[in-house]
């Protein structure tokens, strides 16, 4: 290995130490009040076998029993002093594991709430959820685990060999010295392949959870489609995978341990037949055994502990990559320079659509080609066009959920790119296809389109959306509780519902992609008429399939293949019928 590698190699585990340390910012004073404890608890544990040999060799064979009493006074404090310290100890270290990670999540899925549309694309829900939940709750407890244990080891380590080189044989520490150096060595060279095995092992559980929860939240789609056996083989393929690797992981580490255990064995074996041997010589005293076989003892306990350290070492940085991964995307650039200026005149289109390019994916076909398109403001648009000619992706660019590959869109008059997310929400609204509904009440999904409204809104909102009556029937009305994605409604009116959330936001631009797609005729016609007495002033853009939606606007734009084939306005109805007909 050149120099310039092993520079790297030893930067590497600093850097994320640091990182590490930076992200327990907010539990790190309880933290250190756990290594406190672990402070504590060592100096109590190398009192008790100097208060031992004080009491056996000076204060018995002179039967000073008043101070004998004191001595096994403060032995017996020392016991219990260790107790209390552990349980502190213990204590800070879970309430500081449990604060960190709340931390670290909660900064981590406001930063996810902040990611383009692109940056899902590239994550199966499943793995995402995995990173926020096991991986933060592993990355916390390994951290403030490696720090306090680490503690623990050098507070153990450096106490008892300061005893034992004071007090008792100072030839005894330099045994030990070079025994303590080759156990820790050992350690670090069985480690190497633990670092693999974790790494493995944590890749093939997040591959498990993100396969269990696509497949579950598909699961009527795969009994309808008869793939219940195939989905099951699948299922104990990746349960498969995950269960070898965590076994490949654990038998690494027992063989870590192992190795520890055996070391640890030889070590204390062979301090206390030197320490028989000086009792033999007369050069230490009964006492002084008693105290070299209970600090030799704990010089190698936490020792032994070192292949939990380096388990939990190698768990931070497993864990801490895949955080990572997730804090390294880019949030959305908000103020980037648009490619051309922005056209300031007053009076113009509301929406304009300039020479659109754009795919998602650089091995995907191109989605718009060269798109130009100017909406007026109060317009009615419906776009129409085949599955796959770009309709939903016009929608999706002018919330800025992507960016245009090439060209440029305005929205007022400004670059979208120049909007801040929020701001250039607040104008343009969407009801996408595949919209979400949460877990809740009627109320509070409803709230999430205007926190502000009033009761007497939402009711009038949902009237618009031709919804009420039947809600009306509903046990608690607006109190009615929906399960997971709106369960406990009918498609239809989770549809219905979707709008009635979009038209309490009261958005000057409303975008509605496929939202009456499962609505039967009459109640689509009713919902188009109240549409047209409550969106008076607002500029809508319809998406649809459907003749109804189409019919009801006052401008038709028929997309094929990523590009725009015919307009038709409201004296070309018959081209309207012409253009659904295809």
């Amino acid at each position: 290995m050149s120099l310039r590698q092993r520079i790297s190699a030893f930067q590497e585990p600093a850097g994320t130490l640091k990182w590490a340390w930076s992200e327990l910012r907010g539990a790190r004073a309880l933290t250190v009040a756990s290594m406190a404890g672990v402070a504590g608890s060592s100096g109590s544990v190398v009192a008790t076998p100097v208060l031992l040999k004080w009491l056996i060799d000076s204060l018995l064979p002179q039967k000073q029993w008043i101070n004998s009493g004191f001595a096994a006074l403060l032995w017996g404090v020392s016991l219990v002093g260790r107790v209390v310290f552990d349980s502190l100890a213990e204590y800070c270290k879970q309430c500081a594991i449990q604060k960190s990670e709340f931390l670290v999540r909660t900064r981590r899925f406001a930063h996810v709430c902040k990611l383009p549309a692109a940056n899902h694309d590239g994550h199966a829900p499943g793995d995402l959820n995995y990173r926020l939940d096991d991986n933060v709750a592993q990355f916390a407890r390994s951290t403030i685990g490696l720090a306090i244990d680490t503690a623990r080891f050098a507070c153990l380590t450096c106490m008892t060999m300061a005893v034992v080189l004071s007090i008792v044989s100072w030839k005894l520490a330099a045994v030990l010295a070079p025994a303590a150096v080759l156990f820790v060595a050992l350690q670090f060279r069985r480690s190497r392949a633990l670092r693999e095995c974790v790494d493995r092992a944590v890749a093939r559980r997040a591959d498990l959870s993100a396969f269990l929860q696509e497949s579950l939240s598909a699961i009527l789609q795969i009994q309808i489609l008869r793939r219940e056996r195939s989905w099951a083989t699948r299922a104990a393929r990746h349960s498969g995978e995950a269960a070898r690797a965590a076994i490949r992981s654990k038998r690494n580490e027992i063989l870590l341990s192992a190795t520890s255990m055996m070391a640890w064995a030889l070590g204390v074996i062979t301090a206390v037949a030197y320490g028989v041997w000086q009792v033999r010589l007369g050069v230490l005293s009964v006492g002084g055994l008693v105290s070299v076989y209970w600090l030799v003892y704990r010089v190698f306990e936490p020792l032994n502990q070192i292949g939990g350290v380096l388990t939990q070492w190698r768990s931070v940085r497993a864990s801490g990559v895949r955080i990572r991964e997730v804090m390294d995307a880019a949030p959305l650039n908000w103020r980037i320079t648009p490619s051309s200026p922005s056209p300031r005149n007053g009076g113009g289109p509301i929406i304009q659509y300039r020479e659109v390019v754009f795919s998602y994916s650089q091995r995907s076909r191109t989605a718009l080609c060269g798109v130009s398109l100017d909406v007026q403001e109060g317009e009615r648009v419906a776009i129409v066009g085949p599955s796959g000619s770009g309709k939903s992706t016009l929608a999706k660019l002018l919330v800025r959920l992507y960016d245009p590959d090439g060209g440029d869109i305005y929205v007022c008059g400004r670059n979208v790119r120049e909007y801040d997310p929020h701001e250039l929400r607040s104008i343009v609204g969407l009801v996408p296809q595949d919209f979400a509904l949460f877990r809740g009440t009627v109320q509070e999904n409803l709230l999430d389109g205007n926190a502000a409204a009033r009761l007497w809104e939402l009711a009038s909102t949902l009237q618009t959306a031709q919804l009420l009556e039947e809600l009306d029937q509903m046990p608690g009305r607006f109190d009615y509780s929906l399960g997971a994605s709106g369960s406990g409604l009918s498609t239809g009116q989770r549809q219905r519902l979707a709008i009635a959330r979009e038209l309490l936001a009261s958005r000057r631009i409303l975008i509605f992609d496929e939202s009456t797609s499962a609505l039967d005729a009459s109640t689509e016609h009713r919902l188009l008429e109240a549409l047209t007495e409550h969106l008076t002033n607002q500029t809508v853009i319809m998406i649809s399939h459907r003749p109804a939606p189409a019919r009801w606007a006052s401008r038709l734009i028929q997309l094929k293949e990523g590009r725009i084939v015919n307009h038709y306005s409201d004296d070309g109805v018959s081209g309207m019928k012409t253009a659904l007909g295809r």
